[in-house]
C-alpha cells in the first residue's frame, strides 16, 4: 500500500471506529472502562498503533487469523499548571530533555519532560497501573495569556516516542486518529525505525520485541542498532532501573552484541549503568558535533537512511563549498578509539549548524529551498554567534520561513554598518519575556515576527544608567499589561 492510501486509511472514520472499539473491548475484557476517564484523556502508543497495523495487514497471508497485539493501554491525562516549572533544566535547544522523573518507573518508550511549541514545559509526573490501563499524568506549565487546548499536545507527545511503530493515538474529542509522518513511513515500509535515542538499551529491547510481535521487515535492523550505539559518542554511559535490568537479562543473547554493563549490582539509587560495545562510525559522522539527541536522529535520516537524496545533495554541496567538509571516509574509525577523545569530535562549521537545526525542527528542510538559502542562514548564524547570541532564538518551521525571519531581524537589529544591537536583543529576550509569554520562541514565522514587533513597540530599554532607549507605548494592549510589572520601568 502506498503512502497516500495509508494516509486515507488513517483519516477514514471507519478506521477510527474499528480501532477505538477494539481498544474499548479490550478494556471491558479486563474489567476497566474508558468511560470512567475524561474524554480529553489521550489513548496513545503501542495498543493503538498495533491495532492499526493489524487492520491494515490482516488480509496478508502471514497475518491471517491473528489478533491485534495489546499488552497494555497507555492513557495520558493532561492538566494545566500556572506559570513555569522552575525545576526544569535550562532550555538546551532540543524538544526533548533527558530528565527522567524516576528512571525506575515503567514509563517506557517516550520522553518524560519536554518543551512545547510555545516554550511551555511539559512534565510526566506519575504513572499508575489500573488493570490493563497504564495511566500517565502530565502537567503542562502554561502562562496565563495562553489558551490551554489539550489536543495541541497529542501530536507533541507522539513526537517524543522512541519508535516509529508506536507513534499513533486516539483523539476522542474529535473522533480521529492522530499520527506522525514516521508512523506513516512504518505502515508503508513495515520497518521499525528509532525516533529517539534517550534510552538505547530499552529501545533496543522494545524494537526487537515489537519486530517479532508485528512480523515486520527487519532488513534495516543493524542500521537502527548502529544509531543507538552512536548515541554514546555524546553520552558515555546510560542507566536503567530494576525492571529493565530483569528484561535485559531475558534478552541478553541479543543485547550483549551491542551493549555491556559497567556494573551489575544495583547502586546509585537502584540504577544499573551500561555503555556501548565497540562499533564502526558511519560515514561523515566524525565531522559533526551533535548537541542534542534529536540532531543525531536528523543526521541519520539524511546521511544513513537516505530519506531525501535531493536534500542530502544540497547539504553536502553546501558543506564542501563553505567548510572543510571531507567526502572521504575514515574506514578504520571505531568507537573503541574515539571514546578516548570524545570531545575532539568537532563541528565542521559553527557551534550551531544545520544538523543541530534538525534537532530542534525535524521538518526544517521539508520545503523548496536552494543553496543560497543555506548560505544566508549560515552567515546569519555566524554573525549571531560572534555577538554571543543563540541562533536558535531565530529558528522557524522551515528554512524558507527562516530566511524570511532573518530579513525581519536584520532590519530591526542590525544597523547599516553591520553592527548588531546586542544590548537591545539581550534586553528583549532575557529581561522582557523570560517566560515566553509573547511567543518569541514559537517556530511559526509570522507569530514570531508579531511577538518581536509587539515587544519593540511597547517597551523601554535601559542602554546604560545615563541613556535610555524609548519605544512607543501602547498602554491598552492587554498582552503587554500582563507581561511586565509597570513598577519596574525606570523613567
Amino acid at each position: 500500500m502506498g503512502r497516500k492510501e495509508v494516509i486515507d486509511f488513517l483519516n477514514n472514520e471507519e478506521t477510527y471506529n474499528k480501532v477505538f472499539n477494539t481498544i474499548k473491548d479490550e478494556c471491558h475484557k479486563n474489567d476497566v472502562h474508558l468511560d470512567d476517564y475524561s474524554q480529553d484523556s489521550y489513548i496513545a502508543g503501542g495498543a493503538v498503533a498495533n491495532t492499526i497495523h493489524h487492520f491494515l495487514n490482516k488480509n496478508r497471508p502471514s497475518y491471517k487469523n491473528t489478533r491485534p497485539v495489546i499488552n497494555d493501554i497507555d492513557l495520558f491525562c493532561f492538566s494545566r499548571k500556572s506559570g513555569y516549572n522552575w525545576g526544569l533544566p535550562l532550555f538546551t535547544g532540543e524538544n526533548f530533555i533527558q530528565q527522567p522523573i524516576n528512571p525506575t518507573l515503567n514509563m517506557d518508550g517516550y520522553g518524560r519532560v519536554w518543551f512545547g511549541t510555545m516554550g511551555e514545559s511539559i512534565t510526566m509526573v506519575n504513572s499508575e497501573r489500573i488493570g490493563v490501563i497504564n495511566k500517565v499524568d502530565i502537567d503542562v506549565y502554561l502562562t496565563s495569556v495562553h489558551e490551554f487546548k489539550v489536543t495541541d499536545y497529542y501530536k507533541q507527545l507522539l513526537n517524543n516516542f522512541d519508535l516509529n511503530c508506536c507513534s499513533a493515538g486516539i483523539d476522542r474529542l474529535n473522533n480521529k486518529i492522530v499520527y506522525t509522518k514516521e508512523f506513516v513511513n512504518f505502515l508503508v515500509s513495515n520497518q521499525i525505525e528509532v525516533t529517539m535515542v534517550a534510552q538505547p538499551l530499552q529501545t533496543s529491547i522494545r524494537m526487537f520485541k515489537k519486530s517479532k510481535e508485528l512480523k515486520t521487515n527487519t532488513s534495516n535492523f543493524e542500521t537502527e542498532m548502529s544509531l543507538l550505539q552512536h548515541a554514546f559518542v555524546n553520552l558515555p554511559h546510560n542507566s536503567l532501573g530494576q525492571e529493565w535490568w530483569e528484561k535485559s537479562k531475558k534478552y541478553s543473547s541479543f543485547i550483549s552484541n551491542y551493549f555491556e554493563f559497567v556494573n551489575v549490582s544495583s547502586i546509585d539509587g537502584g540504577l544499573f549503568t551500561y555503555t556501548s560495545k565497540d562499533f564502526k562510525l558511519v560515514k561523515y559522522f566524525d565531522q559533526f558535533k551533535f548537541n542534542s539527541e534529536s540532531s543525531l536522529v536528523g543526521f541519520w535520516d539524511l546521511f544513513v537512511r537516505n530519506k531525501n537524496q535531493e536534500v542530502l545533495d544540497k547539504i553536502i554541496t553546501f558543506y564542501t563549498q563553505n567548510t572543510n567538509f571531507s567526502l572521504e571516509h575514515k574506514e578504520n574509525m571505531k568507537w573503541s578509539t574515539t571514546r578516548r577523545y570524545r570531545t575532539k569530535i568537532n563541528s565542521i562549521s559553527n557551534n550551531f549548524d544545520f544538523i543541530d537545526t534538525l534537532g530542534s525542527v525535524p521538518d526544517y528542510f521539508d520545503c523548496d529551498f536552494n543553496l543560497n538559502d543555506l548560505v544566508v542562514v549560515n552567515q546569519f548564524n555566524t554573525i549571531l554567534e560572534e555577538n554571543l547570541i543563540d541562533p536558535r532564538m531565530c529558528l522557524t518551521n522551515n528554512i524558507k520561513t527562516h530566511v524570511k525571519f532573518i530579513k525581519f531581524f536584520t532590519d530591526k537589529f542590525i544597523d547599516k554598518h553591520g553592527i548588531v544591537k546586542r544590548c537591545l536583543i539581550n534586553s528583549l529576550v532575557t529581561k522582557i519575556d523570560p517566560l515566553n509569554k509573547l511567543k518569541i520562541n514559537t517556530f511559526n514565522c509570522d507569530d514570531k515576527i508579531e511577538a518581536f514587533n509587539r515587544i519593540i513597540n511597547n517597551l523601554w530599554f535601559n542602554m546604560s544608567d545615563s541613556f535610555k532607549y524609548r519605544h512607543k507605548f501602547n498602554w491598552d494592549d492587554p498582552i503587554y499589561l500582563s507581561t511586565i510589572n509597570l513598577d519596574d520601568i525606570n523613567f
